[in-house]
């Protein structure tokens, strides 16, 4: 007993010591997070475990299902089934990314491995698996993985081959680990496995062909053991101190040369004790410092010195912790911190800080008394003045923290004399000067007194629009006060002002700036002693006593000279310009760029060169020689993106004030960190006509997964489509940029914020698109690539066109065809007439002489004088001259017949006589070859109507060919017969 009271009192001093020496808790502390939640998309707000695979994505295990983070879009993975055994997959337990970047899934199923080739989780088969709950996955430096469960231990070989399972269990006989129920396991630095239970704690080690255990358990009456046997998370601290986080006892640390536990446990008479005993998760950040998550709340642990530091949630501070329950916490790539809870989902504590402190008023008037912040100063006892438009003059005890308001009270005449209050000025002799608006002209605050000595009021109308928009004091004890009717000019003694005539000046120029409607803004006051004065309406120099106009086409806010001696004047039309004195140039700046369209009322050189500018959409810190800028706003924790004018100073301790319309942001320049990690661009998802197309779906148009996809083939009714992409950066990642152009479409870079890009009605083409991402902070990263092919329909297609053209030439052939042979058979038959038209004359020509034949023979048959023999002869020439008549007029017929001129001659004839004529013609022919010619009928008359002479050539060519064809000694025979129709 006596060792245990000395125990917790040494503890309680260590503790009490590290608190006085130490900063306080974070009850206080400013520590901020994002928030990842259902809102966001998050299938459940109960993240148990975290992971990150080696693209980059982060991967959120919860209570219903696996949920992929790209910092802006949420994937789930969920499993939808009616069968509650495959449900349980959606419950996840662990997600563990091994070396060769496979993401694994411990589920309420069984083991599962996330295939990117099908963008899903497929179920892991393990040899000897027992089933139950897969509580844990981990994967040692020899990339064995172990996989705990509820029922044992599994070690799978580095090269996951299931059949070389090895399985461990709980022993009472044999010596083994502490229990079955597995609930971490860790590598420390020698290579021990380190296995934590529900029943204990175990050491293994593989000593030549076995592996060795060695069991740590709590001892009750020991306070070096354990403090709990209930082991729920372990991490080694990079002075290679072994953590161990117990259920319901706190922390414990092992010293590997004493093999003792030294236990770390929630005390409520320690104020910087851990801020619960149930611990669920540990994890190192990238300072070396120990994360604890617990049921109520974080604790943050120094290994070094054991300065402990709590986070709990805080409902008036929406960047705090949103819950208390926390589950799981993961460090990413960029260093930064997740904290995942029960109900409040996913914590990101960002590693890139920008640590900017908000002066505001929330309601209380503690702070402030009113957010609309127009002027600045510090005064000799560093107390922080500041003026406000509608809420009177502001001081900030430094050393307090106190804030006194002055306002105007009509019954007190020494009272401010407007609560609208324009600027504020220290003089050269440290007192107060504040420039109000409505007629309450220049008042001068008495410290004796806490008092406002009024100068230049007006308490009737006359005044009541004049405004003092700025105070100046230059070397010569000059007091100038730009107002809404002219500069003017005073002689200051002490808390006197004479009024000094414009007179004094010279220069074509001074009537000029001397005009009512002219407005000095801000005044400087160089090396030289030459007076700077940025206007309304240009800017102003006076040198010596000689006015002159310097630019008339700018509206100057304010100006300032920066460690190089160069002048830089911020513009009310938009940038900022410069004055180079050894050039004797005045130039704009900048003008490209995308803040130079932007108002800048005010700027603040730091000591590294850069320029801070304070605009009316955020707050910009530009470096001057290459041009790179970076624009903070609310999301880096500025009070807001709207600044105002003259409400910009730097204090003594080199602190940089700027105020604006929702109060003051202030910070160290050298805090504001730069995010410079440049990380991966992917695409993540692709719309056809605004609806998601998946693998392998009737679309067509994915094939694999589309972050490993190169091409895309659109067909030609596919024609409006999306895709989607995102730059891992998950730092602000709300703050994340892009550009992307189209080759082949687009002419130039095309920046967006969306983390989507749509095209409509593409012309048939190849394309390919390119995009690229820049950080949080500007940092652009390497750009990804995706081929583009919209295919034309099949009648555009190139083969379609090959048809078309072959289609053509053939089209083409036949008309030369059709026209060649036209012409051929024009030529053809121009030849034809002219034979036929040869034939005809000489037929005509034949006829003549024939008929001239026929006359004498004739006369001479009819004159009686030849005896029978010659008549008969006689006969015969006659016969055979009406037969050649006969073939010439049937050679004329022919030629009637083709130039369709031939008419028909029909008349009544007798038949029989007719044919008996032509058969008797043919008698000499058949004697010549021994043919009997026959001819049947059965009347001597047969009257029948017929034109003869066609009629004869058709008996005359019947009967030729029959005698011509017809054997010697043969027979022809000639018969008619006849019906009551037909003959």
């Amino acid at each position: 007993m006596l060792v245990k009271r000395i125990y917790h009192l040494r503890l309680l001093l260590l503790f009490g010591f590290f608190s006085l020496i130490c900063p306080t808790s974070l009850f206080g502390q400013h520590q901020e997070f994002s928030h990842v939640t259902t809102e966001n998309g998050l299938s459940s707000n109960a993240i148990l475990t975290m992971s990150q695979d080696h693209t980059g994505f982060i991967w959120l295990g919860t209570s219903n299902g696996i949920n992929r983070y790209d910092g802006k879009v949420v994937k789930q993975y969920l499993v939808h089934s009616k069968n509650q055994e495959n449900r349980s997959f959606n419950n996840i337990y662990w997600l563990h990314t091994d070396a060769d970047g496979v993401l694994w899934a411990g589920t309420n199923g069984g083991l599962l491995r996330y295939s990117i080739e099908k963008d899903a989780f497929v179920k892991m088969p393990i040899a000897g698996y027992k089933g139950g709950i897969v509580t844990f996955v981990y994967s040692d430096q020899k990339k064995n993985l172990w996989v705990g469960s509820a029922r044992g231990l599994y070690l799978l070989t580095a090269d996951r081959d299931s059949t070389k399972t090895q399985y461990f269990s709980h022993s009472e006989q044999t010596p083994s680990i502490s229990n079955n129920y597995i609930k971490c396991v860790y590598e420390d630095h020698t290579g021990a496995i380190w296995v934590g239970t529900n029943g204990g704690l175990t050491q293994m080690q593989y000593r030549g062909s076995h592996w060795q255990f060695q069991q740590f358990k709590h001892i009750p009456t020991d306070e070096n053991s354990l403090s709990a046997n209930y082991i729920t998370s372990i991490m080694e601290d990079a002075q290679q101190g072994l953590w161990f986080g117990t259920l319901k006892n706190g922390l414990n640390k092992y010293s590997y040369s004493t093999g003792k536990f030294l236990r770390l446990t929630h005390n409520s008479n320690i104020p910087n004790s851990i801020i619960n005993n149930n611990i669920r998760q540990i994890a190192i950040d990238h300072n070396g410092k120990l994360w604890v998550g617990t049921q109520e709340g974080l604790s943050i642990i120094n290994p070094l010195n054991l300065n402990i530091v709590s986070v709990q949630h805080n409902p008036t501070n929406k960047n705090g912790l949103n819950q208390n329950s926390i589950y799981s916490i993961y460090q990413d790539a960029q260093k930064s911190m997740w904290v995942g809870t029960y109900f409040g989902g996913a914590n990101i504590s960002f590693s890139s800080n920008t640590l900017f402190k908000i002066i505001q008023n929330n309601g209380n008037n503690s702070n402030l008394s009113n957010n609309v912040v127009s002027g600045m100063v510090e005064d000799a006892q560093s107390n922080l003045w500041i003026g406000t438009e509608g809420g009177g003059l502001n001081r900030i005890s430094k050393t307090t923290r106190s804030l006194t308001v002055f306002k105007n009270n009509i019954s007190q005449p020494n009272s401010i004399s407007s609560n609208l209050i324009k600027s504020v000025y220290k003089d050269k002799d440290g007192q107060i000067w504040v420039g109000t608006a409505h007629g309450g002209g220049l008042n001068l605050f008495e410290p004796s007194s806490q008092t406002f000595k009024r100068m230049l009021y007006e308490s009737n109308d006359s005044s009541a629009h004049t405004e003092i928009q700025s105070i100046f004091e230059d070397g010569q004890k000059r007091f100038w006060l730009g107002t809404t009717h002219g500069i003017k000019i005073y002689k200051r003694n002490g808390k006197e002002l004479t009024a000094i005539d414009k007179t004094t000046l010279s220069g074509k120029d001074r009537d000029k700036l001397f005009t009512d409607y002219m407005i000095a803004k801000s005044f400087y006051e160089d090396a030289f002693g030459r007076i700077w004065i940025g206007m309304n309406y240009g800017l102003y120099l006076i040198e010596g006593n000689q006015v002159r106009e310097i630019y008339a086409k700018d509206v100057v806010n304010s100006i300032v000279r920066d460690n190089n001696g160069k002048l830089w004047f911020g513009l009310d039309n938009g940038g900022i310009a410069f004055h180079d004195s050894k050039l004797g140039i005045y130039a704009h700046y900048g003008t490209n760029s995308d803040w130079s369209r932007r108002k800048i009322f005010g700027i603040l050189p730091d000591k590294n060169g850069n320029l801070w500018l304070s605009s009316e959409k955020g707050l910009i810190r530009l470096n001057p020689t290459n041009g790179h800028s970076q624009t903070f706003t609310v999301t880096d924790g500025i009070a807001a993106n709207e600044f105002n004018y003259n409400a910009y100073f730097k204090d003594s301790q080199g602190v940089f004030y700027f105020g604006g319309y929702n109060g003051i942001t202030n910070f160290l320049p050298d805090q504001i960190e730069t995010n410079t990690t440049v990380t991966k661009m992917v695409f993540t998802g692709l719309k056809l006509f605004n609806t998601s197309v998946l693998m392998n779906d009737e679309t067509g148009v994915l094939k694999e997964n589309i972050y490993i996809c190169k091409e895309l083939d659109f067909k030609y009714h596919q024609n409006v489509f999306t895709i989607e992409f995102a730059l891992l950066n998950f730092i602000k990642s709300n703050k994340n940029k892009y550009q992307y152009k189209l080759k082949g479409f687009d002419k130039e870079w095309i920046e967006t914020e969306n983390n989507f890009i749509s095209y409509s009605n593409l012309p048939y083409g190849k394309y390919l698109l390119t995009i690229r991402g820049a950080n949080n902070d500007g940092i652009w990263g390497t750009p990804i690539s995706i081929k583009i092919n919209m295919n034309p329909p099949f009648w555009l297609t190139w083969w379609a066109y090959c048809i078309y053209a072959c289609s053509i030439l053939l089209i083409l052939l036949l008309i030369y065809r059709f026209y060649f042979f036209r012409a051929l058979l024009e030529k053809e038959e121009e030849l034809h007439q002219v034979k036929m038209n040869f034939f005809t004359n000489v037929s005509h020509e034949i006829l003549t002489h024939l008929t001239l034949i026929m006359a004498p023979i004739d006369k001479i048959n009819e004159s009686n004088q030849l005896d029978s023999q010659n008549k008969q002869k006689l006969n015969l020439v006659k016969s055979n001259t009406n037969q050649l008549l006969r073939l010439v007029r049937e050679l004329m017929d022919f030629r009637k017949a083709e130039t369709n001129h031939l008419n028909l001659e029909i008349g009544s004839y007798n038949l029989i006589e007719f044919l008996q004529q032509i058969l008797n013609s043919f008698q000499e022919a058949a004697m010549a070859k021994n043919i009997q010619l026959h001819f049947k009928y059965h009347s001597n008359s047969l009257i029948a109507f017929f034109d003869p002479q066609q009629l004869e050539k058709v008996f005359f060519n019947l009967l030729n060919n029959a005698i011509k064809f017809t054997q010697e000694h043969g027979s022809v025979s000639l018969s008619i017969t006849e019906t009551d129709k037909k003959i």
